[in-house]
């Protein structure tokens, strides 16, 4: 019986600077090098069979890649091929990938190995020559939601990247990355006050308590059509005859804007709006905002700009859409000045708008679900994509599910030796105040 110890990936790339304008396919090879001994330990030398498989799992699963190699060469243990040599290397590296070794007639070993960042250099491969023109204007990039989305998947390709270069760079072969596309790596029993934002953010952060603060102001606007004034944009009702109204139809040129006066000496800071069109009737759904600017100010002369919205739909009657954005400025004035509607030919309508607050202070605490290591993992390492703001973030590491816990430096390799042994691995994030986790990784 034959074992592999100590392996390593190795990936290079050959740039030229003077032919700015060619492009060369990425190589679909993958240099693998190890230590091959015998079951006592024992360096091996010779020539060996070698079969290679790549599969989509640690365990189980059928391979979605085969290569043999008949003529390894090992000298005191050491050996490098190239997968791919053989058989065609045409996976396209957009999930994890695990590799199975197999010497000779023996049984392939086990644990199975985890690619690190070296295969996901297809992606690149795939994302800057893989799309057809007919690919390319199907996607979703003719809408501000299909270019956020796609804008998030590259960042966290980018991120996955760094995150496995740095693993590598650190001699630890395993990691789990979990970038928040779905809330199922959170474990919500062990965790509190967070809330998991899906598109166009795909991220976690302190889930705070925001609360409506209109009611004893006063609400004008640029024009009002009959009687819908502007007070019913704030009366909490929300219906076709309970509207405010322009009496034109919105342009860059001729903004129409609905404006909230907390009151002298009233300052609030607001950190979302919300905005609801009314029931159906023939043209509710066109009247409804789809451009603007949301402003702040202190003398209802000299405005900042908070948010900036564009393209936004209404696809039901009666529907509430929530805008969040980043403030730490309290102003008396709020205005939404919108310049375009969805089509309406006379005016823009809203039915009901909402100026909210929330506790610039709070914590969240975020655990992840247990993940198994085949051996308790003596260090790890955090790698985080975060914003701030003005908050803070702090992570621990536990590998006896989630009973003890170390705090762990960002970026930094971090003993855990010190918690009782154990291979169910969790990963804490405390999110104080402002601040937003965009992707995590732990690499052991």
């Amino acid at each position: 019986m034959k074992k592999i110890m100590t392996v390593c990936f190795l990936f290079v790339f050959v740039v030229s600077g003077f032919l700015p304008r060619v492009q060369a396919a990425v190589p679909k090879l993958l240099t693998y090098q190890g230590i091959l001994k015998d079951s006592p330990g024992n360096l091996l030398t010779g020539t060996y069979s070698m079969t290679f498989k790549i599969y989509s799992a640690s365990t189980g699963g059928t391979a979605l890649w085969t290569e043999t190699q008949s003529g390894v060469s090992a000298s005191s243990g050491r050996f490098s091929v190239q997968l791919g040599s053989v058989t065609t290397l045409n996976l396209d590296f957009s999930q994890d990938y695990w590799l199975g070794i197999q010497v000779g007639t023996d049984s392939e070993m086990t644990p199975r190995v985890k690619l690190t960042s070296v295969g996901y250099a297809y992606m690149a491969d795939n994302v800057v020559n893989g799309f057809t023109q007919t690919q390319h204007d199907a996607l979703s990039h003719k809408n501000i939601e299909g270019v956020m989305a796609n804008t998030k998947n590259i960042a966290k390709t980018n991120f996955k990247l760094d995150a496995y270069t740095q693993a590598s760079a650190n001699n630890m072969g395993d990691m789990v990355v979990d970038t928040f596309t779905d809330a199922t790596g959170i474990h919500a029993a062990s965790s509190s006050g967070y809330e998991w934002r899906g598109s166009p953010n795909y991220d976690v952060r302190r889930l705070a308590t925001y609360t409506d603060e209109t009611g004893s102001g006063t609400a004008t606007s640029s024009s009002n059509y009959s009687g819908n004034t502007p007070a019913k944009a704030f009366d909490n009702v929300i219906h076709s005859n309970n509207t405010w109204s322009s009496d034109s139809v919105p342009s860059t040129g001729s903004p129409q804007w609905l404006k909230y006066d907390f009151g002298s000496g009233n300052t609030k800071t607001i950190k979302r709006y919300t905005l609801s069109n009314a029931e159906s009737y023939p043209y509710n759904r066109t009247r409804a905002p789809k451009d603007w600017t949301f402003e702040g100010s202190n003398d209802g002369t000299n405005w900042t700009v908070l948010d900036t919205r564009s393209g936004i739909t209404w696809n039901c009657d009666q529907c509430t859409q929530m805008f969040d954005f980043t403030n730490s400025t309290a102003y008396r004035y709020y205005r939404i000045k919108v310049t375009a509607n969805n089509g309406g030919p006379t005016f823009v309508e809203i039915a009901e708008m909402e100026i909210m607050s929330a506790p610039a202070t709070g914590s969240a605490t975020v655990v992840s679900v247990a993940f198994s290591e085949p051996v308790a993992p003596k260090e790890v390492m955090v790698i985080a994509s975060e914003t701030l703001n003005t908050g803070t973030m702090t992570y621990s590491v536990s590998r006896d599910n989630g009973t003890t816990w170390t705090q762990c430096t960002k970026e930094t390799v971090c003993n855990i030796q010190s918690q009782p042994t154990g291979t169910q691995v969790r990963w804490k994030a405390v999110i104080t105040n402002d601040a937003e986790l965009d992707a995590i990784a732990v690499a052991l």
